[in-house]
């Protein structure tokens, strides 16, 4: 059985992922209300992340050693093309996070997984091309006891859940900003292969500095 799935994203009102500022001290706060025990992530959203990456050390190198009653959540990470070798460690190093599982799939470059390996990172194979959710979901639930995953991640990614029928709950933290970039939204699936999806209010609120906290569930 997966885990409960809710897709979290600070989005602009006209659906809008990117071209404007958001208030990461309103919006993180949201997403760890839910205690998830697992947040995934894309490469893409990785890779765009306006951070500074250092050096990867000696220790970041060994995997994290197991703390008792451990209550951080997991990161998950989709990375079928292997793009993360550079930028790994960094995530393995944040203090909010338990550590780092990679989503490959069975075309993933070998040099990429022997790099996993060397370093004792976490990694699970799933599909052919390209990972295949609904399997990697079934098996983070198995293997890690991971009953909620949140994504916290860009319009592709958000796009193949909900297309795939794996979104129990969105959660949209609205900027008050109208952003002139329409590139990057939350849903957008290909022209002509789209449908719908019902949503239900579950809940409506206002959270300060003009931001709006919307949560629907996903009815179909």
């Amino acid at each position: 059985m997966r885990p409960r799935v809710i897709l979290s994203n600070a989005v602009s009102p006209n659906g809008s992922l990117t071209g404007y500022d958001v208030d990461y001290g309103v919006y993180y706060p949201v997403l760890l209300s839910y205690r998830p025990d697992a947040v995934l992530v894309g490469a893409d959203t990785i890779l765009a992340a306006p951070v500074e990456i250092p050096p990867e050390q000696d220790v970041d190198r060994i995997k994290r050693p197991v703390i008792p009653g451990e209550t951080r959540p997991w990161l998950v990470a989709v990375d079928s093309k292997g793009r993360l070798s550079s930028v790994l460690h960094f995530y393995r190093r944040m203090e909010y996070t338990r550590d780092v599982i990679v989503l490959v799939s069975e075309k993933t470059p070998s040099r990429y997984i022997r790099f996993l390996e060397d370093r004792d990172y976490e990694y699970l194979i799933t599909g052919k091309e390209h990972v295949d959710l609904q399997s990697a979901l079934d098996m983070l639930s198995r293997g890690y006891a991971i009953r909620t995953l949140v994504s916290d991640t860009g319009g592709t990614l958000d796009t193949a859940l909900l297309s795939a029928g794996l979104v129990d709950e969105i959660s949209l933290v609205v900027a008050p900003v109208l952003s002139a970039r329409t590139d990057i939204l939350l849903f957008k699936p290909d022209p002509g292969s789209g449908k719908n999806i019902p949503l239900s209010l579950k809940e409506c609120g206002d959270i300060g500095e003009g931001y709006v906290h919307l949560v629907y569930e996903v009815t179909e």
